[in-house]
Order: C-alpha cells, then sequence, then structure tokens
C-alpha cells in the first residue's frame, strides 16, 4: 500500500528523502513561520496553470472542474514576481556591506537618480529626504531581515505588490566577477530564484491540501466527514469562496503601497521584462490530508471574515499556517504508525491524535510531565511512521535528513510560536498562551457569534486533539501512556476560564453556564455598519 499524491507526481528527484514521502514535498526545517504564509499567498494571487493547460487561473483556487480533471503527472505551474528591483531600493541600505556586491551599488545608485528625477518635492522639503522617507517606510513593513542578504529577506504580506518570491544572491561566485554589471549578472544566473531554501515548499503544500479538499466537493465521503465533525452539508464550498475574497481583501487594505511599489519599480522595467516570466512547478501534497485541510480551511475561512486590523490578521494567518503544518505532521504519521493497539489509537479524535497542555505558568508537576510524555508520544509517532513498511528507504541513507523534517521540525515550529516550552533543556511540553489562546477562538468561532465553553472544548479537541479536561483528557492520557495503568492527574482548569475573561472572550451566564465568543464583527457587516 503506497501513499497516493496530490497531484500524481511520482518520481521526483527528492523522493529519496522518507519525510517528502511521507508529507509531501515539502515541509522544511529551515522555512520561517511567516514564509509559510508568503508562500502560499504567492501561489494564491499570481497566474497559474495546471500542467501546460492554455487555461490559466488567476487570483484564488482552481474551480471545482478543473481540479477533478485533473491532468495525471501534470504539476501545478505559478508565476510568482520577484520584486528585485524593490528590495533593493528597500533592503540594500540596511544590509550587511559584506553581502553587497559593486554590481548591487551600482544599479541602486542608478535606482535613485531615476527616481530622483520623477519625484515632485514640495519647497520645505529635498527629493533626497522624501526617497530616504519612502525607504523608510517599507523597512516598516519587512517581514524577515535577521542576517540575510537584502534580496533575501522578505516583506509583510500586506499587499499583492509586496509577495516576492525566494532569491538567492550566490555570493562567492559573485566575487569572481567584480566588474560585472546588474543585467548581466541576473543572465549568468548569479541570483537563484528556485534553491527553495527559505521558501521551502511548505506553502505551496498548503495550497495543494486545499485544491485537495475542494476537488472532494460533493463527494459522499466529504459529506459523511461533514456530519461526523458537526459541519454543515456543502460547507466545503462555501468555505472556498470565503477564503477567495477574504484573502483578496486583505491584500487590497493598502491600495497606496501598489501604487508607490510601482513607481518604484518602473525605475527598471528592464528587470521586471527579464524576469517577469519564470514559471515554478509546485510538488505534491498526500491524497488522504483532505481532513485535516478541511479544519484548515474552516479556520482560515473565519480568520479571513473578521474586521480585525491587517496586521494582526497577517499574524494570525501565520499562526493558522504553522499549526496546520504541525497537524499534518502529526495526522499523516498517525495514519502510518503501527505501534499503536486499535482500542488506544480509538481514544483519539478523527485527526489521529491527542494533545495534552497545560497553562504557560503551570506548577504542577504532574500535569507538566503527563505534557511532555505526550509531545514525546508524538515525536516517537511521527519517528516510527518515517520509518514504516510503506516508505522506501534507499540504502545507507542518513536518516537524520528525514527527522529533520519530521519529529525535529515538530519541537521547532511549535517553540516558534510558543505552543511548545522551553526553548531549549528537558521538559518540552504544550501550553496555551494567550495569544494562542486568542488565535482559537478567532479561527474556531465565526465573527460575532457565541458557543458554550463546552463546545469550544468540543472544537478544540475535534480540530486540534487539544485535551482539557473530563472524558477528552481521559482519552489523552490513555492515548499518550498506551497500555499502562494510569488515572488521569486532576485538572484544575480556573486558569483557562480566567484567561478567556481577560482576553474578552467568556460571557458567563451562570456558575455552571459560559459562552466563549468571537467579538470581532464580519468584514461585510462592518462595510454595511460604514455604508
Amino acid at each position: 500500500m503506497s501513499i497516493k499524491r496530490f497531484p500524481n507526481l511520482q518520481n521526483q528527484k527528492e523522493d529519496e528523502n522518507p519525510a517528502i514521502q511521507l508529507f509531501g514535498r515539502r515541509f522544511y526545517k529551515d522555512q520561517t513561520p511567516i514564509e509559510y504564509l508568503i508562500e502560499f499567498l504567492l501561489v494564491f494571487t499570481s497566474a497559474k496553470t495546471i500542467g501546460r493547460a492554455k487555461e490559466e487561473i488567476n487570483m484564488g483556487f482552481p474551480d471545482t472542474k478543473l481540479l477533478n480533471n485533473w491532468p495525471e503527472g501534470e504539476p501545478l505551474f505559478y508565476n510568482p514576481q520577484a520584486r528585485l528591483v524593490l528590495k533593493l531600493f528597500a533592503f540594500l541600505g540596511a544590509s550587511k556591506l559584506e553581502t553587497r556586491h559593486p554590481c548591487h551599488i551600482t544599479h541602486f545608485t542608478k535606482i535613485l537618480n531615476d527616481l530622483n528625477k520623477r519625484v515632485n518635492a514640495p519647497p520645505h522639503l529635498s527629493k533626497e529626504s522624501i526617497l530616504k522617507l519612502i525607504e523608510q517606510i517599507l523597512l516598516g513593513f519587512v517581514g524577515v531581515a535577521q542576517n540575510r542578504t537584502w534580496c533575501t529577506q522578505t516583506f509583510l504580506p500586506l499587499a499583492s505588490s509586496l509577495l516576492a518570491r525566494e532569491a538567492i544572491w550566490k555570493r562567492s561566485q559573485g566575487k569572481e566577477y567584480d566588474a560585472i554589471d546588474w543585467y548581466t549578472a541576473i543572465e549568468k544566473g548569479l541570483f537563484s530564484f528556485s534553491n527553495h531554501d527559505f521558501m521551502a515548499r511548505g506553502g505551496e503544500v498548503l495550497y495543494l491540501q486545499l485544491c485537495n479538499l475542494f476537488r472532494k466537493v460533493g463527494s459522499k465521503e466529504l459529506s459523511v466527514f461533514e456530519t461526523k465533525m458537526g459541519f454543515a452539508s456543502g460547507e466545503a464550498n462555501i468555505l472556498k469562496s470565503r477564503i477567495e475574497r477574504g484573502l483578496k481583501e486583505l491584500l487590497e487594505t493598502a491600495p497606496v503601497l501598489d501604487k508607490l511599489v510601482a513607481w518604484i519599480e518602473q525605475a527598471d522595467t528592464q528587470t521586471l521584462d527579464i524576469l517577469k516570466n519564470q514559471y515554478a512547478a509546485c510538488g505534491w501534497c498526500p491524497e488522504e490530508s483532505w481532513k485535516e485541510s478541511y479544519l484548515f480551511a474552516h479556520e482560515m475561512a473565519n480568520i479571513c471574515d473578521a474586521s480585525i486590523d491587517p496586521i494582526e490578521k497577517v499574524e494570525t494567518l501565520i499562526m493558522c499556517c504553522v499549526l496546520q503544518v504541525i497537524r499534518s505532521l502529526c495526522a499523516q504519521s498517525s495514519r502510518w504508525w503501527k505501534a499503536l493497539m486499535p482500542e488506544i489509537q480509538e481514544m483519539a479524535p478523527p485527526i489521529g491524535f491527542t494533545l495534552i497542555v497545560t497553562s504557560f505558568e503551570e506548577k504542577d508537576k504532574a500535569l507538566r510531565d503527563a505534557s511532555a510524555r505526550n509531545f514525546i508520544r508524538l515525536q516517537e509517532m511521527i519517528h516510527g511512521a518515517l520509518r514504516s513498511d510503506e516508505i522506501t528507504i534507499p540504502e545507507n541513507y542518513n536518516m537524520k535528513n528525514a527527522d529533520e523534517q519530521g519529529q525535529e521540525l515538530l519541537a521547532r515550529l511549535g517553540k516558534a510560536i510558543e505552543f511548545v516550552v522551553p526553548r531549549k533543556g528537558p521538559g518540552a511540553h504544550f501550553v496555551l498562551t494567550d495569544s494562542l489562546i486568542r488565535y482559537f477562538v478567532l479561527a474556531l468561532i465565526k465573527p460575532g457569534e457565541r458557543i458554550t465553553r463546552q463546545r469550544f472544548e468540543d472544537c478544540l479537541f475535534k480540530h486540534y486533539g487539544i485535551a482539557l479536561q473530563g472524558n477528552y483528557f481521559e482519552r489523552a492520557i490513555k492515548w499518550t501512556f498506551g497500555d499502562q495503568q494510569l488515572h488521569a492527574p486532576p485538572v484544575d482548569l480556573g486558569w483557562f476560564e480566567a484567561k478567556l475573561r481577560s482576553l474578552g472572550f467568556l460571557l458567563p451566564l451562570s456558575d455552571a453556564v459560559s459562552l466563549v465568543y468571537n467579538p470581532f464583527e464580519t468584514i461585510e457587516k462592518t462595510k454595511r455598519g460604514n455604508g
């Protein structure tokens, strides 16, 4: 029994890695949280085709007819923009001196001279000060800088014009060409756009997961899953339109940025022409991942609908993407890990795993230890799935490469969003911080709606395997400790209720009943109110 792929791409050059065989192509250790969202949005917004078809898909997802008639063995091609001129203008001045090649500096000066001629300065300001101000404004939208070369840095994805594909300057090769000019450097391939070092394909996998889900619209298996999970029948197709509308509106909230970027890029249309048609080919995701993709779509749609600040929405969508990667690693591993007895595996929700979480400040050692053992269990599950009989492991293959993209990636991403603590040292376990609780309310409850606290806990268990108390907690203990005859330690959830109340999400109706509500309005309702 082999792992089915969507799209069905076989014999890929990276297929020897067991992590890619199991999870798709690919989730990678060096992709930062924000770059999952950026890459997802790049595919979402770019012109794209299925295989070599002439029919071009623009912003959004392919329609159901195209998805259901996907040609065998054909990838999704998309045309992400490099934004090299924009990055040069915005990031070169703040980059390390040793990362600047002479051709970068010369071309930067050329662009400044062109912009200087076109800028209209009022009497009390010089043209140079206006250009410096514009540069500082764009620096304020930096997403990832760290110690990267200027062209490898990214913007916050607040507008389509700020979305840029990965660009790597081949620094060692560049040293051999001190006198080379900008355009020759591009033509000689000193800028690489296909390394996938940081835009490592994780966002592509997330996009393909949703395509994989949307092609199930109208199927019996999707209808059965919706009923089992408590969703309205046929909701998947509505989720598609909600996400498309919401992401489009998010990326159109700052039209002045689009105009500013277009003005800057007009300083070098030759570079735009050279790089305008550099299509990238997406990989694939496991065909069976559509179930966790449904949950991902539901959560993303709720976030997209909420009338919240654009920067907060971007931060929430980043969390959404990272948690989907974590869920994907665990859900897929649960399907292919054979170590758990069936009666123990039945303790988990349909996604196949459970999480034992504590408060960030938890003092109860028994609870912290249970959560730490649960984290180890998940890592054991991923480790075992990567070595299952269905995975082809080449002779003398170094499994460290697979483990880095499996159980080690789980730890890395969990710690990046403070879902797993501590960052260093023993005793790593799951916690719920204020930002995570806020995320779960925005993702699991539609804007303006309210549900009982019990139903909210039901959603946490069904969507993420998070077991807080009662029967869910007992099940999580059994799933974590297997056939060991252990009783669940007592749980005091006063901290969780206090957090919900302090964050403004809890409405107590009586001593026994409380409502958890999403206080934000929908974008549509806000528009009507403003109209």
